[in-house]
C-alpha cells in the first residue's frame, strides 16, 4: 500500500506542510544534480580513458583513470571532514580541576553508589 504525500500533510498545520512539500522538492532536485555529476563524471573519466589508451595502452589508461578516481575521492573526503568540523565543533575535554579533593578521594562510594542498582536487582540484566 502506497502513501501519497497527501495521507502525510492531512494532519499537519500549514506551515509544516509547506515546508515538508518544500523540503521533498529540494531532495528531488538534489537527487537529480547528484546523478547528473555522477554521469557527467563517468563521461569525463571514459574520455580520459579514450585520451590516455594511445600514448600509455590500456593498463596505464586504466591505471591513471583510477588514479584520477582516487584524487577526487580524496578531495570530497577532506570537503566532507571540514564541513563536519565546521557543523560539529570540538567540545572541551573535561578535567578534574574543579572536582573538590573529598569528590576525588572517595572513589571506592562512588564506585559502589553506580554498582548499587545492579545488587538491588539481584546481577539480573532486562
Amino acid at each position: 500500500m502506497a502513501v501519497s504525500p497527501d495521507d502525510i500533510l492531512c494532519c499537519q498545520s500549514q506551515p509544516t506542510a509547506q515546508s515538508l512539500r518544500r523540503g521533498t522538492a529540494a531532495l528531488a532536485v538534489l537527487t537529480a544534480t547528484a546523478g547528473l555529476l555522477a554521469a557527467s563524471l563517468g563521461c569525463g573519466i571514459a574520455a580520459l580513458w579514450l585520451a590516455v589508451t594511445p600514448v600509455l595502452g590500456p593498463a596505464g589508461a586504466a591505471l591513471v583513470s583510477a588514479a584520477v578516481l582516487l584524487l577526487m575521492a580524496g578531495l570530497g573526503l577532506a570537503v566532507a571532514r571540514r564541513l563536519m568540523r565546521r557543523l560539529n565543533p570540538a567540545k572541551p575535554v573535561p578535567s578534574n580541576a574543579g572536582l573538590t579533593p573529598t569528590y576525588l578521594g572517595e572513589k571506592a562510594t562512588w564506585i559502589s553508589a553506580a554498582l548499587a542498582p545492579d545488587r538491588v536487582a539481584g546481577g539480573r540484566r532486562a
